[in-house]
């Protein structure tokens, strides 16, 4: 069965990551390392679906300091267990499996 986290996973599909900035940053050119794909982009904040955080993190953070964006925080994006019970009924609803995501 897993833990609370392999169960999120599974339905929601990989965690997204939020950095956000002091001040307007245009992140033009911004490398993203493999696994990484930019999901939302506004003045002061980039978010990030990461395949593999422990590793990809690291290398995104060093490009974003590299860049110098005045990055002021780096976190997970909050999925709770209400947003993973709702997405696995629309699943069930669908005639998928509640453990894939779409």
């Amino acid at each position: 069965l897993g833990t609370m986290a392999d169960l999120r996973g599974r339905v929601l599909g990989e965690a997204q990551y939020r950095a956000t900035f002091s001040a307007k940053w245009a992140g033009v050119d911004l490398p993203l390392p493999p696994g990484v794909d930019l999901v939302r982009k506004d003045k002061r904040t980039m978010s990030f679906r990461v395949a593999d955080p422990q590793h990809s993190n690291r290398m995104l953070l060093r490009e974003l300091l590299g860049m110098d964006a005045p990055l002021v925080a780096f976190e997970e994006v909050p999925r709770s267990l209400e947003q993973v019970y709702l997405t696995a009924m629309e699943h069930v609803q669908m005639g998928g499996r509640p453990d894939r995501a779409a």
